[in-house]
């Protein structure tokens, strides 16, 4: 019974430096008490049970330890091995070593260095997934180019594949420039609501990740974001939204010959520089922008699947030799259209112009409220921001598939002397949208305001008040199409009911005169048409051929 009491007596001494479970056992040799005489073994509370429980220590140090589900506050547990352990923290702190980082087969794919810098290797090295927010510093403000800024350079400096950029689905500020030179796809939250929100304020956007374009870029010519340099090639930018604050329509009454309204002098929101080939720019949307993407010297560009509210130019290409693409755009007025703000599109609003373009591609093609869809410019020779020569001239070969212009003053227009298109089809609608009543443009679905030659296959037409081809350069042209309807059974005030008008012209590769060929009759429904197809019969051919009725 002495024994007993006594072993009892050593292991109620504390243990240093180890906070551990203790019995609630009491000394028989102080209390007299037969009850507290502990048992040997046989109970939870046997001196056998407790000792099972003790950790053995050697100069305030466990080692060698089994830990099954350890809850450790606070302290240092160094030299462990934790096997599907979860670990929750504020912080994780190195002091004078580095952390290998290993994957669940052991092969290492990560150090966390004393430095707190975090480097892949590796496969985890080959695929880079970069939250810019993570970046962001208190020194940055409300301005979040600067973090994704160093996303970017995170991708041009280490020496690296490139990676993606994740955005978040909120508002990012951007307010001051942004420029990428190396390979990175900006991956964006999708699900944007296409209308809804104040008309300025930046707040009341609605779903995925939207860039709200500062103030600060207003008079500038510097873009909010520029992609440069050959090493940028393959650069995609994909399901983000953009918009900028512009001034209060005064929701004018309809039915005014001019209104006063102009969106602010932002430069283009997208520069292009010098790529040289495959940056793409999918599934966009663009509310209430200036103008949007510009691109000089770089070739394959691609362009899809945009929704957009442009005021002064939307896509503007330049100084490209090698095939870009645009197809799936629709301009609407999803940033909402008060009657002063359609005024300016139609009288300002470019929804494509093409400078010095080979063999473009340009497809599904919806644009409402411009002065045109589609404009054909000349570019001069010069030097490329990489100091290439780049070769001037005018578009050629512009492949076109479907193209739909609706309250507009022209579906296209050819500035440029030389250049060349093919249509599949145009469908052009000529009302002026301002008025009360059912108005015509003075307009035309294709207005060659210089020499060129066109091909389309068909063309229909509705409130023209110009002439369906309107042909008035100093050079001739010469344009053929497979067949033309005329549907003016609307009765649009102002519309012409004619075909084709040109002027006097000077002889050209393409033409001696302004010619215009259809391979089969037009058709012209109206109530009242004009006894000829053209007003004036001055240096110009208008042919199609006479119909032979068949057995």
């Amino acid at each position: 019974m002495k024994k007993i009491a006594f072993l009892c007596a050593i292991l109620m001494a504390p243990v240093a430096a180890h906070a551990q479970s203790m019995p609630a056992w009491k000394s028989y040799t102080q209390t007299g008490n037969p009850a507290n005489i502990v048992p040997s073994a046989g109970t939870t509370d046997s001196v056998a049970a407790w000792i099972a429980k003790k950790v053995d220590t050697s100069s305030g140090t466990s080692t060698n330890q089994a830990l099954t589900t350890p809850a450790i506050t606070g302290g240092t547990s160094t030299g462990q091995t934790l096997n599907s352990a979860t670990v929750n923290a504020v912080s994780l702190s190195m002091s004078g070593t580095s952390l290998p980082l290993n994957d669940s087969s052991g092969n290492q794919i990560g150090t966390l260095g004393n430095t707190g810098n975090l480097s892949l290797v590796g496969w985890a090295s080959t695929y880079r997934r970069i939250i810019p927010d993570s970046l962001k510093t208190a020194a940055d403000g409300n301005d979040d180019a600067p973090s994704i800024q160093r996303a970017l350079n995170i991708l041009a400096t280490d020496n690296q594949l490139g990676g993606e950029i994740v955005f978040l689905p909120r508002v990012y500020n951007i307010n001051s420039p942004i420029t990428q030179t190396n390979q990175g796809v900006w991956r964006c939250v999708h699900g944007h609501m296409t209308t809804g929100g104040a008309w300025g304020d930046a707040t009341q956007r609605y779903g995925g990740t939207w860039f709200n374009i500062g103030s600060s870029f207003i008079g500038g010519t510097a873009s909010p974001i520029t992609i440069s340099g050959g090493a940028a090639i393959g650069t995609v930018i994909d399901g983000c939204a953009f918009f900028e604050i512009q001034p209060a329509s005064t929701n004018p009454a309809a039915g005014q010959s001019s209104y006063s309204w102009a969106p602010s002098a932002y430069p283009f929101v997208i520069d292009m520089e010098s790529v040289q080939g495959d940056v793409t720019i999918t599934n966009t949307l663009w509310r209430g922008i200036t103008k949007g993407m510009y691109s000089d010297f770089s070739g394959r560009l691609n362009i899809d699947h945009v929704k957009a509210d442009f005021y002064d130019v939307g896509i503007e290409i330049h100084h490209s030799y090698d095939v870009d693409r645009i197809n799936d755009v629709q301009e609407w007025g999803f940033n909402s259209s008060p009657y002063d703000v359609i005024y300016y599109k139609t009288q300002h609003g470019y929804l494509i112009r093409l400078f010095r373009a080979d063999t473009p591609f340009i497809d599904k093609i919806f644009s409402i409220n411009m002065f045109t869809a589609l404009e054909f410019d000349t570019d001069a020779a010069g030097t490329s921001a990489s100091g290439a020569s780049e070769a001037g001239g005018a578009p050629t070969k512009v492949q076109i598939g479907n193209l739909t212009c609706d309250g507009s003053i022209h579906c296209i227009v050819n500035n440029a002397s030389g250049a060349t298109f093919k249509a599949d089809i145009i469908d052009y609608q000529g009302a002026n949208n301002t008025q009360s009543a059912f108005t015509a443009f003075d307009g035309s679905a294709i207005e060659m305001a210089a020499s060129g030659y066109g091909q389309v296959d068909k063309i229909f037409s509705q409130a023209v008040g110009e002439s369906v081809i309107h042909m008035f350069g100093s050079g001739c042209s010469y344009v053929s199409v497979g067949s033309v309807i005329m549907d003016e059974t609307g009765a649009a005030a102002g519309a012409s009911g004619y075909l084709n008008d040109s002027n006097t012209c000077t002889a050209t590769s393409f033409a001696a005169y302004n010619e215009l060929y259809l391979a089969v009759p037009p058709i012209r429904a109206m109530a009242s048409p004009p006894s000829t197809w053209t007003p004036s019969t001055a240096n110009r051919h208008l042919y199609w051929p006479s119909p032979v009725a068949q057995e």
